[in-house]
């Protein structure tokens, strides 16, 4: 069996709101689950929104408990998720009013966006089946592409 990423769990300020987003953008994941859990002695909400192999985790603060909404920066940088129908997404994401930043290479197409937590996602659909050019990193290096910020 090959190593893979099954899940992340990220906290987010309400579970309805992270539901609505991701299952909007993303229409062929669904909620596998969700339910309330305890964490040693401290309760908290959460849902599973993926396919049958891979999903992502969100959980609410414990209870009596607040999380700032810069902690999205402070724990993680990015996530990226692979599509096959970019412009699909770009069209959902601009729909709901997102904003989508686009970035250039000859073998993926790519955007990145924000949740409503402000998580950042990287959405990317690979031009190439060719795992050179897919994992092709020298060709952003040589034509100095970056992200604007």
């Amino acid at each position: 069996m090959a190593t893979y990423v099954e899940h992340m769990q990220l906290l987010v300020s309400d579970l309805a709101i992270t539901e609505k987003f991701y299952t909007t953008v993303f229409p062929d994941w669904s909620v596998r689950g969700r339910g309330r859990e305890v964490g040693g002695s401290k309760k908290y909400a959460w849902i599973h929104v993926g396919d049958q192999d891979t999903y992502l985790s969100f959980r609410t603060s414990y209870e009596g408990q607040t999380e700032e909404q810069a902690r999205a920066e402070r724990v993680s940088n990015h996530m990226g998720i692979v599509v096959e129908d970019i412009e699909a997404v770009i069209s959902r994401l601009k729909h709901i009013g997102s904003e989508v930043i686009q970035s250039k290479h000859p073998h993926r197409a790519r955007v990145y966006t924000r949740d409503p937590d402000g998580y950042e996602i990287e959405i990317v659909q690979y031009l190439s089946n060719k795992a050179s050019e897919k994992n092709d990193y020298q060709w952003c290096l040589a034509n100095g592409v970056t992200v604007p910020a």
